[in-house]
């Protein structure tokens, strides 16, 4: 009888982990400069994109890669965060992403021909249920759950999310190259991201540093 509780609760995760209607469905985030610029990728989504047309990242072999902006504009996501708690949340991303990137490319500190300056915003942060989550990922029944979840690529239960904007530029001529507004979450079998909403910023701050890295990396070597 005293296990009726939890399992009534991860019975309900699914309502309690549902989408939220959130601005960037119908709109890029309004402060941003480069907002009129992108172009939605698919209705009620909130990723929006904007790409110079015939970009190709293989003439650049270097990056800067700035810190952190946290975004102030009067759609900012950030609920019940702190500020001193979202500066820290920014300092996670630049640290985890230029850890990530360095592994297959050049990160530099001085602009010039052949250099990329990349600037992540943090527009909002949905918060983790720590411990909640964690627990929802290790029992038999929330297990089930998130494995399902993994393999449709979704988020796992209880487990909170970024809202952020990617923007490239040419160093040299501070041309934009590139821009996006995405929300990324952990995977839905990422256990350690689970454990606190600072756990879950750097497990999303990582994801996105590999995948940066990655694409960098494909466009010094593309496959022959």
């Amino acid at each position: 009888m005293k296990s009726l509780p939890l399992i009534a609760l991860l019975l309900a995760l699914p309502a309690v982990a549902a989408a939220k209607d959130t601005p960037t469905k119908q709109r890029p985030p309004a402060g941003m400069a480069e907002a009129a610029m992108m172009a939605h990728d698919k209705p009620k989504s909130e990723s929006w994109t904007y790409k110079k047309q015939g970009l190709s990242l293989a003439p650049y072999s270097k990056i800067i890669i700035d810190k952190t902006v946290i975004y102030n504009g009067p759609d900012a996501q950030f609920g019940k965060i702190s500020a001193a708690d979202q500066a820290q949340f920014g300092e996670y991303i630049t640290a985890e992403i230029e850890i990530e990137v360095q592994k297959k490319f050049p990160v530099v500190q001085t602009a010039g021909p052949g250099t990329l300056r990349l600037r992540v915003t943090l527009l909002g942060v949905e918060a983790t249920a720590g411990g909640v989550a964690t627990v929802t990922h290790v029992l038999p029944m929330g297990l089930a759950l998130n494995a399902l979840k993994s393999v449709a690529g979704k988020s796992g239960t209880m487990t909170g999310s970024l809202l952020f904007a990617v923007e490239v530029w040419d160093s040299q001529t501070n041309e934009l190259l590139y821009a996006a507004v995405r929300r990324k979450s952990p995977g839905a079998m990422d256990i350690p991201a689970t454990v606190s909403t600072g756990d879950t910023v750097k497990e999303v701050a990582k994801d996105l540093g590999r995948d940066i890295a990655d694409r960098l990396d494909k466009a010094q070597h593309p496959a022959s």
